[in-house]
């Protein structure tokens, strides 16, 4: 403002704030404050925040992360003198138009990256590149995880190995993993997770990892030793962790020194883009409690002895009985080890993990069906329901016949958050469009079964993208079954008929694979 003293600024602006027509500036003249110009400077300001130690400078610093909103206000407000130079105005077009920056996918990522996962991947290179943070919002089961990954090895690969640290919900620790192993396998991957002798003995890898994986409880408790070491990047997943910025989880992590900050999280908002695919599969990984691990570790070494005993007595042909029983059994505990030890006091890993995936399911906005082929499984995820207050509807074999129609009719017209159903009861003849998420706990020997429980929601009617979760229980006889089934999937399509399972075309070898 020509010939006005920079110390005369803060009065003019509070009496521009005041509404006031006229300033009378020291020399005596008055300074007209009633236009448009001036009321739009006063707007701009307002915006900006500015206090009156800011006009003492020949300057203002304003944060990056705010270029963007500044020029969309700038826009907005139609204030043409102001003059945005072209460094400004890279950085805002590159923001806001992430698909044209030339960022190609690394080298080594495997599997196909959709076109709104590269535009994700890009917005987050983008965002780095300019020292900035972000939330990426993608609804749940559309690959945050993926993109976050790519990013990784993109930086690993440009500028060389340095940790970067992910935080997730307990139950997904070992998720993370085995996403990371199936993406990019050459990302060192270190899980902090068990006792406190445990994680202390994990943490010396830190320095010799790509990747560092760990849970908001255990960020907790070891926040002293994080505090110490340097990250790439800081990743929090299923960011509504730190919501309450009061809370231990929120100020505990705002204390890990990072170069960059993401957050990721599901959105109940409808994601417009088309190109979304009509039907979303993964698996998610839960690992074993200590006290369920002791169960599994037990009753494995039990069965794989008496079933040699049966096949060296009665041949492998006369064995199968003996050896389903025992295959059940493991995948019972693999469940709840309550489902048949009535003095089981312990946790399962998996149930904990489904708690977390209900949750957050029904708080985005999601409803769920949710196949097990154990009614005991089922039951006791409808106790879980009941202490939790959520709606839901429950229908296995016993259900009369009436009452199933007028249940899915409730159900697709918005009655309960989720739909518990027996797998042999529900997988046919069922029409329940009401739901976007088809959530399997347990896998089924044949997989075609598991596709025509999924076809329950993904049918006829559905207006929504479909998200089909499997649970897989890390290192037990579902994860060899599930790695068995992708093997023989053209197979068991191909030759399975009504009454034979996957265990029917193993071999024998295969089978003694599965106790190992």
């Amino acid at each position: 403002m020509e010939g006005i003293d920079p110390r005369e600024l803060p009065g003019i602006f509070r009496a521009l704030r005041e509404k006031k027509k006229y300033y009378q500036l020291k020399n005596g003249s008055f300074l007209k404050l009633d236009s448009k110009e001036m009321d739009k400077v006063a707007d701009f300001l307002d915006y900006l925040e500015l206090d009156k130690t800011d006009f003492q400078q020949d300057f203002v610093a304003i944060p990056k992360y705010r270029a963007v909103y500044l020029d969309q206000k700038i826009r907005d407000s139609q204030i043409h003198f102001l003059e945005r130079n072209s460094a400004f105005k890279e950085l805002v077009q590159n923001i806001r138009e992430p698909e044209d920056m030339d960022f190609p996918l690394p080298a080594g990522i495997r599997g196909t990256l959709r076109e709104y996962q590269k535009f994700g991947y890009k917005w987050l290179k983008t965002l780095s590149r300019y020292g900035l943070g972000g939330i990426l919002a993608d609804d749940m089961g559309l690959g945050k995880t993926l993109q976050v990954i790519t990013l990784i090895l993109s930086d690993r690969l440009e500028k060389g190995p340095h940790p970067s640290l992910v935080v997730v919900s307990t139950s997904l620790v070992y998720n993370w993993c085995a996403e990371v192993e199936k993406f990019a396998p050459q990302l060192r991957t270190v899980a902090i997770s068990g006792s406190k002798a445990e994680r202390a003995r994990m943490m010396e890898e830190i320095g010799a990892s790509d990747l560092v994986v760990t849970s908001y409880p255990l960020i907790r408790r070891d926040i002293e030793e994080y505090k110490k070491l340097k990250f790439r990047y800081c990743i929090l997943d299923e960011a509504q962790h730190i919501k309450n910025p009061g809370s231990v989880n929120a100020r505990s992590v705002k204390e890990i020194k990072a170069e960059r900050r993401f957050a990721l999280t599901g959105t109940p908002m409808e994601n417009s883009l088309t190109e979304l695919p009509k039907k979303i599969e993964n698996r998610m990984v839960a690992e074993l409690t200590e006290e369920q691990k002791k169960v599994y570790l037990a009753y494995l070494q039990r069965i794989r002895s008496e079933i040699e005993r049966e096949i060296a007595e009665s041949g492998f042909e006369r064995s199968q009985i003996r050896i389903l029983a025992g295959l059940t059994r493991l995948r019972q505990i693999c469940c709840h080890p309550s489902l048949f030890l009535e003095d089981y006091r312990g946790e399962s890993g998996k149930m904990q993990l489904l708690e977390e995936i209900v949750l957050d399911s029904i708080e985005s906005g999601h409803r769920m069906l949710l196949f097990s082929q154990f009614t005991g499984m089922l039951h006791m995820i409808e106790n879980w329901l009941k202490s939790e207050k959520i709606d839901y509807m429950y229908l296995d074999g016993s259900t009369p016949g009436e009452d199933r129609g007028r249940m899915v009719k409730n159900f697709n017209e918005g009655q309960g958050k989720v739909f518990l159903i027996s797998l042999k009861a529900g997988g046919t003849g069922l029409n329940l469009t009401g739901a976007d998420v088809v959530l399997h706990f347990d896998p089924w020997w044949n997989p075609s079964v598991e596709d025509q429980a999924t076809d329950r929601a993904y049918r006829i009617g559905q207006k929504k993208a479909v998200h089909v979760i499997k649970l897989i229980t890390k290192g037990t006889i579902e994860e060899k079954i599930f790695k068995l089934q992708e093997k023989k999937k053209e197979l068991i399509d191909a030759v399975i008929h009504p009454g034979e399972t996957l265990l029917t075309k193993m071999t024998q070898e295969e089978i003694r694979s599965l106790f190992e």
